[in-house]
């Protein structure tokens, strides 16, 4: 019986790439040399599991990445090195993984594992000589002892291991008049698709059951997938692909249960996935008629992705939508998922990973604090703070004319525009599907558990309770209070802000008695909005932005005891536009600059919270302020509400300005994330973990804050705990500061006479120095005089060049001279003379255009990364660095942003960018030195530095202040 999937438009997708996989592209190599021969490498296969991705190639290698240990071994197939057309992965109690190729051979290989009582030595199983044709699909049993393998003449071969015995026993199960495209083992029965048909094969009585009564009246690449579940084999259920976009569903026995006919789904918009733009041209060629292809179950109960060479799909066959789709992207190659992931390889070697979040960045803590304040040109230390709230932004379009005020519970979301419209959504997992719920709202408020609902009338302003608040049906508004200006409410408790500027209480309410009589509230000034939030917490913004906490608030007295004045943001000279106190003590605010801001530590008993300072959040990557004024965006939303409304932008700034008690509520949380409006029509929701930052200001002894110093930079204490800082005030000047010194007392280091250096580089053992000529000054570090004791300068002689960058790392220095030519030198020490001078290794810089070079480079304390910087602030990456080749092999470019300044730990990348921004690069490691993609820290500098130590980071900053005074 047919049952046609209805009608719905195409939500959002929640599937996209995150970032490219620039890891796992440049572990594999693009050639390799057989012979005299140089061979290209094309990817032809790829499977994925949570702990490995294997990826199979033209020559016969088999690329495995650990993604737990972020590294790539090889395994190769002895003798004939044909392409690797089919691998499949399995994690039981060994880790194994089987390959076929395309003559026709299946190799499995049993994995190392480091674990007591795993396997200690790799082994290799072979099944020779059945298949007569190219491997197309593999298929393991859970516990590791049976593997299936079909191949395109249709044949069927299953292989029986004995790991313990070390024993593999293949034989012939099936023989097809068409070629295999997918096989599935689950409960003892065998799931295989042909070109032709979908067969059920039972290992245990070897019977033959066919999906349907016929064969297909087309042939083609249709696959078949079991529904995952816990039970026994009479109860299993398949979904096979049909011709003409339609879905089987059926028993174990092939009986047709259902037919999903999804060709209706398509006659919409089909959402695309967001993918990252890749060089060259990408578009591929799709067939008129989409198709179906091979299947598989993924993410949650009832969706399912299909793909052929043209394209790939999920489909929702619960809620009866397309999740997403990749539709004329060029050659897809091979397609594997596992939990929220899909691994999609494309063309010759393309890999692009789909997921709900980004890659490991939930479990990336490597950092302590971080924080930052306006400083002016002051050196500042970097700290990180990870809220558990990898982070994930989502963005949905707000419902009306504009966003003035935004708040949510765990059910619903719900939007005030600025037309007075009052709109509700429910909170899928696909998108916001928005409910008008009121006209000719001023204001409104919601209680945390959402059972209690406040507005304020546009013309009356009166406030009006509402309880029992259901989306659709009829509701009741009960008079509350008159001339009401703005409404906080808790579950128990309403704060009344009056138009006169009055602060009231109402106390006792529930869904029975949604409002009660208001008691006046002292208050040191006159308020213009106030946030509740859980265990008793009240916090109030005056009308010049002051912040204010309520102290005694308790169940037994919801009124307290008086109000505090909040010195942190003044410290901080934050000018907070509107706050939020969300779930696990956690207060959110939004500065005039469209910044976001948190605190932590946030309860009754200490209503001011744990933290001594706000922590930052960057959203300027995810959120757009108008000319980053939050102010402007509603001026701008004024502009289009005086269009809509047909009045002059005149009359309905007036009117706000008239009642301007009434401030913006742009940010909201509840227990899955925080909600940001950008004030005019867009919301944003930040999932998973957020890095909050802080710069904490320090100002040597005997300096001042508005010291002005030029540049900076760092090294490790010889052979002492902490970090030596070198600064200059100027090109004649350089001082000494010890990290662990609790006065950070400088220390004067004189410079060689008549010298004036422009640069600074150091290590452990050695400062570099270089003066405008391009000359070379070294000032040699020990334990003895740890800021050394006289300059050197280096004989320069066999270069016959002039310097402009140079940078040391624990043994070797690199440099690039006026011309963008690169140069290395082992050793940071200047010889005897009488003795053989170190030479200098010319390397070849990146090919770049006329009139294109480098003119900075930067290697990493360890010698194991080594980044340069050009003219036109584009950056690279030194490729093949390692012990036996410290020079490396080749540059490869690092696209994303125009950069001012380099900076390496041992571990990661940080830049300047050209307009001061600060950013990091994320997923460096020596096996991927090119990382996996950008983000900004919110900060701007004119000079960064920064050391390794310990477990945490130091990053040093030198701020500017621009003509307007702010940073």
């Amino acid at each position: 019986m047919a049952a046609p999937l209805s009608h719905m438009a195409a939500p959002p997708s929640v599937l996209k790439e995150f970032c490219p996989l620039y890891y796992l592209l440049n572990a594999i190599p693009a050639k390799v040399q057989r012979g005299f021969r140089s061979v290209l490498v094309y990817l032809t296969s790829l499977d994925i599991s949570s702990d490995f991705v294997a990826v199979g190639s033209s020559i016969g290698m088999l690329y495995l990445y650990c993604r737990r240990l972020a590294h790539m071994n090889k395994y190769s197939l002895e003798g004939k090195c044909d392409a690797i057309t089919a691998v499949k992965l399995l994690s039981c109690f060994d880790d194994l993984v089987a390959m076929g190729t395309a003559s026709g051979r299946v190799a499995v290989f049993q994995l190392v594992s480091p674990l007591p009582g795993r396997n200690k030595q790799l082994r290799r199983f072979d099944v020779l000589g059945l298949h007569k044709g190219m491997v197309t699909s593999l298929a393991w049993s859970t516990n590791g002892m049976k593997l299936f393998s079909g191949d395109d003449k249709g044949r069927v071969v299953f292989s029986a291991l004995d790991l313990d015995q070390g024993v593999c026993k293949p034989l012939l199960l099936l023989e097809e008049s068409s070629g295999v495209v997918q096989v599935q083992y689950s409960h003892q029965v065998l799931l295989v698709s042909t070109q032709q048909r979908t067969l059920l094969y039972c290992t245990q009585n070897q019977e033959v059951l066919q999906l349907g009564t016929r064969p297909r009246k087309s042939s083609g690449r249709f696959g078949a997938c079991f529904l995952p579940a816990l039970c026994k084999q009479s109860d299993l259920q398949v979904f096979a692909a049909r011709p003409g976009l339609r879905l089987w569903r059926a028993d174990v026995r092939g009986r047709v249960e259902d037919t999903h006919l999804l060709k209706p789904l398509f006659s919409t918009q089909v959402p695309q996935f967001q993918l990252f733009p890749r060089p060259g041209p990408v578009g591929g060629y799709r067939p008129e008629d989409r198709q179906l292809g091979l299947l598989s179950c993924f993410f949650r109960d009832g969706w399912i992705l299909s793909w052929n060479e043209y394209s790939l799909y999920v489909l929702d066959c619960v809620s009866q939508v397309i999740v997403g789709a990749l539709e004329s992207s060029g050659d897809i190659v091979s397609v594997s998922c596992c939990d929220n992931e899909i691994f999609i390889l494309k063309g010759d070697r393309d890999i692009i990973r789909l997921s709900t979040s980004p890659e490991g960045l939930s479990t990336n803590c490597e950092y302590c604090k971080l924080s930052w304040s306006r400083v002016r040109l002051t050196c500042s230390y970097w700290f990180c703070f990870l809220l558990q709230f990898a982070e994930s932004w989502m963005g949905y379009s707000g419902p009306g004319c504009g966003i003035l005020s935004l708040q949510v519970t765990d059910r619903f979301v719900w939007c005030l525009d600025f037309k007075g419209g009052l709109f509700c959504s429910p909170l899928p997992e696909t998108g916001l599907n928005w409910q008008r719920f009121e006209d000719n709202v001023h204001q409104m408020a919601l209680s945390p558990s959402g059972n209690l609902l406040w507005k304020v009338e546009q013309k009356s302003l009166t406030a009006f309770a509402c309880a029992k608040v259901t989306v659709r049906g009829k509701r009741h508004w009960y008079k509350a209070v008159e001339q009401s200006a703005f409404v906080a409410l808790s579950d128990d408790c309403a704060w009344i802000i009056r138009t006169n500027g009055d602060l009231y209480l109402q106390t006792g309410l529930s869904v029975d008695r949604p409002c009660a009589r208001s008691v006046k509230v002292d208050t040191p000034c006159v308020f213009s909005q106030v946030c509740v939030g859980g265990g008793g917490v009240v916090w109030a913004l005056s009308e010049h932005k002051a912040l204010f906490y309520r102290e005694g608030v308790s169940s037994y007295c919801s009124q307290g005891d008086g109000w505090k004045y909040d010195t942190v943001s003044e410290a901080q000279g934050l000018e907070l536009m509107c706050v939020a106190l969300g779930y696990g003590g956690t207060a959110w605010a939004l500065d005039a600059s469209g910044s976001l801001w948190f605190r932590t530590g946030i309860c009754g008993s200490r209503p001011q919270g744990d933290d001594d300072h706000w922590w930052q959040i960057s959203i300027s990557d995810y959120v757009v302020f108008d000319q980053g004024s939050l102010f402007q965006t509603l001026l701008q939303a004024t502009q289009s509400v005086a269009t809509v409304t047909r009045a002059p932008v005149e009359r309905v700034v007036a009117f706000l300005s008239q009642y301007s008690q009434c401030q913006p509520s742009l940010v909201s949380a509840n227990g899955s994330g925080v909600w940001v409006a950008s004030g005019r029509n867009q919301l944003h929701l930040a999932r998973g973990s957020l890095v909050g930052t802080f710069w904490q200001n320090v100002v040597p002894r005997g300096t001042v804050s508005a010291t002005r110093w030029t540049f900076i930079t760092s090294s490790s204490v010889p052979h002492r705990e902490g970090t030596f800082l070198w600064l200059a005030q100027s090109r004649k000047d350089l001082f000494c500061v010890w990290d662990q010194d609790g006065e950070l007392r400088p220390t004067s280091v004189t410079l060689p006479p008549e010298v004036e250096l422009s640069h600074l580089s150091a290590c452990r053992d050695a400062l570099w120095g270089l003066d405008a000529h391009g000359r070379v000054w070294i000032r040699t570090l020990s334990p003895s005089c740890p800021t050394g004791l006289t300059w050197t300068p280096l004989d320069l002689s066999q270069l016959g060049v002039r310097l402009v960058s140079v940078s040391c790392g624990s043994q070797n220095v690199w440099a690039v001279d006026s011309r963008g030519v690169v140069y290395f030198r082992v050793g940071t020490q200047p010889l005897n003379p009488s003795m053989m001078l170190p030479a200098w290794i010319h390397i070849e810089p990146p090919a770049q255009p006329i009139g294109v070079q480098l003119v900075g480079i930067q290697t990493s304390p360890n010698d194991r990364l080594l980044w340069a910087l050009d003219n036109r602030g584009s950056v690279f990456v030194r490729i093949g660095l390692s012990e036996e080749m410290p020079v490396g092999t080749d540059w490869e470019l690092v696209p994303g942003l125009a950069v001012a300044q380099l900076l390496l730990s041992s571990r990661t990348v940080w830049v300047r960018c050209v307009n001061g921004d600060v950013a990091r690069r994320y997923g460096v490691s020596e096996k991927n030195p090119a990382g996996d993609y950008w983000k900004r820290i919110p900060g701007h500098a004119h000079y960064l530095t920064g050391t390794t130590g310990l477990n945490w980071f130091i990053l040093v900053r030198l701020v500017y202040t621009g003509p307007t005074g702010l940073n």
